[in-house]
């Protein structure tokens, strides 16, 4: 049976690796299986722990570590792994989740697949047009260029005609006139208006503003002209008071 590790924190976390020996190392010394940082992950010993396959199940053995080893939070001397443990290397330090991968069956005997092949569609018989109760395919219609030229023509004509007879069936409105065919763009026909209406004199501006201005005008004056008077009278009966 092998495990797998994932460093879920610490200087390597989301590594994981694939085991598949007797006896695995962890700490910060190099020559661990599972070495950590030994720099950032001081939390762990040199030393620290080791997880040994003891029967069908595999056993986590504290190594003498100075922080002690936790699993699920709880510091352990020895523990019998089960799958989704998650193991601590002192508290706060680097942490893995044990996974146990079963080992897959070896298979017995191999034999060849054989294809199953599916019925051919049977195949259709021919129809022989003409035979009773078979009705014949139809042929479409084909159409040359003139034809559609003229198609195209004899339909404007009849559209023009019509245009025309209408034209002359109604009766003008009052004050119209029509305007000869000679003068009408195409096969259209428009009423233009038979007189335009005279347009009214614009209005002669009004004096009424320019009296009233020059009316204030004045009565400025004479109010400025009055208390000059009144200024000059008042000085002079204060000088031989």
């Amino acid at each position: 049976m092998k495990i797998r590790l994932h460093q879920t924190f610490g200087a390597h976390a989301g590594r994981t690796r694939d085991l598949d020996q007797d006896v695995i190392t962890f700490g910060r010394l190099p020559t661990s299986d599972v070495a950590f940082d030994p720099h950032a992950d001081l939390d762990a010993s040199g030393s620290h722990a080791e997880i040994r396959r003891e029967g069908g199940v595999w056993v986590l053995r504290d190594a003498g570590s100075r922080n002690g080893t936790l699993v699920a939070g709880r510091p352990v001397q020895r523990h019998e792994l089960v799958d989704g443990d998650e193991i601590e290397f002192g508290t706060g330090g680097p942490r893995v989740r044990v996974e146990l991968l079963a080992g897959a069956p070896k298979p017995q005997g191999t034999m060849a697949a054989t294809p199953i092949l599916s019925p051919a569609p049977p195949a259709s018989q021919p129809v022989a047009f003409g035979a009773p109760g078979t009705p014949a395919p139809s042929t479409p219609k084909m159409y040359g260029q003139q034809t559609l030229d003229a198609a195209v023509e004899a339909a404007a004509a009849k559209a023009r005609a019509e245009a025309m007879s209408n034209l002359e069936t109604q009766r003008a409105p009052k004050g119209t006139a029509l305007l000869p065919q000679s003068q009408l763009p195409g096969a259209a026909s428009y009423v233009a208006p038979m007189a335009q209406q005279p347009q009214a004199a614009p209005a002669a501006p009004s004096n009424d503003g320019t009296l009233w201005m020059i009316g204030s005008i004045i009565a400025l004056f004479v109010f400025l002209a009055m208390c000059l008077l009144s200024c000059i009278v008042v000085g002079y009966l204060y000088r031989f008071s």
